[in-house]
């Protein structure tokens, strides 16, 4: 029996150790129901499930997660800073997976609530930038290996 797919519920009040950020990424993979999903599919079942709309504009830096008032979040990707970097290996297209997916991972900083404009509950700082990057490529791995 499949479970029906959902997005997790809660937020993070204190960075946890590196490992937690690998938890975190199989937890949104489990309860999204993920498994067997191409990236494609993958990715937008979890902008659905996680209440993000995704789009591409010039900002700057590569990803920016942007709260909203009705409670959803907006990923803006600048594809052109993707393109330009020289120090990945990775396609253009899992460049901006996962540059997606680590801001899906500052969403779990913000508290939320139905209808109203989600709170972040403390500053942005390296140890979250390194917590979102490990999420990020632990989900990645997650939804590849199929």
């Amino acid at each position: 029996m499949t479970k029906e797919p959902k997005w997790l519920q809660g937020k993070i009040t204190s960075i946890p150790k590196l490992a937690g950020a690998k938890k975190l990424a199989k937890l949104v993979y489990d309860s999204c129901n993920l498994e067997g999903l191409d990236c494609e599919d993958a990715m937008k079942r979890i902008y659905e499930l996680g209440q993000f709309d995704f789009k591409y504009g010039r900002i700057i830096s590569t990803a920016q997660l942007i709260h909203r008032q009705d409670n959803r979040f907006e990923i803006i990707v600048d594809r052109e800073k993707i393109t330009r970097r020289k120090d990945w290996r990775l396609k253009t297209s899992l460049e901006i997976i996962y540059d997606s997916l680590h801001e899906v991972g500052h969403s779990f900083f913000y508290y939320r609530k139905e209808r109203e404009t989600p709170i972040r509950h403390d500053e942005d700082s390296e140890r979250e930038e390194l917590f979102c990057d490990v999420f990020a490529a632990q989900l990645l791995r997650l939804i590849r290996k199929k």
